[in-house]
């Protein structure tokens, strides 16, 4: 039992100097049982939000400060095995002033046994999610503009827009 109670402080120190300055600060891999315990089980009185990808967390380190939990949905998640990692690779790299910095994420696997057509069979279970800094200010989109948009989307592909450069 306490080496389980050392892990998760090893986490939450790592989270919080994530927090402090993501810049300098190594991206987090976080295991599902440690975003589980912060979110109360993503409990129905920690959710923040509800989107077409999936529904938003708030988790609280036992320091107190808290981290927004992004658990993406299961059908967001078909089709696709590299999306997730495509948008982790993406948001470590941007850096905007209205943008919150992705702290940390999970991507994991696990083996259940399911009934499909009257049989039980073997099924992988994939559980993504993507771990952000908290803001306490409500919604995002009553903070966003279509100039934000337009920056953002310049930072992340400069390559698609040559020949337009007015659009600033």
């Amino acid at each position: 039992m306490g080496s389980e109670a050392t892990k998760r402080e090893v986490l939450e120190k790592k989270l919080e100097k994530r927090l402090q300055d993501p810049k300098t600060e190594p991206l987090i891999s976080l295991p599902l049982d440690f975003l589980e315990e912060i979110t109360c089980g993503f409990s129905t009185d920690q959710e923040l939000g509800r989107g077409a990808c999936g529904v938003v967390y708030k988790g609280v380190l036992r320091s107190g400060k808290a981290i927004a939990v992004k658990k993406i949905s299961d059908t967001h998640l078909l089709g696709n095995d590299n999306q997730v990692e495509n948008q982790i690779i993406c948001l470590t790299e941007v850096r905007h002033q209205n943008v919150v910095q992705l702290v940390g994420y999970c991507v994991e696997t696990k083996s259940e046994v399911v009934e499909h057509s009257g049989k039980h069979v073997l099924a992988e279970k994939r559980a993504c999610l993507l771990c952000f800094q908290f803001l306490c200010n409500g919604s995002l989109d009553k903070h966003l503009s279509v100039s934000l948009f337009v920056d953002l989307f310049l930072q992340m592909t400069p390559w698609a827009l040559i020949g337009m450069r007015d659009i600033r």
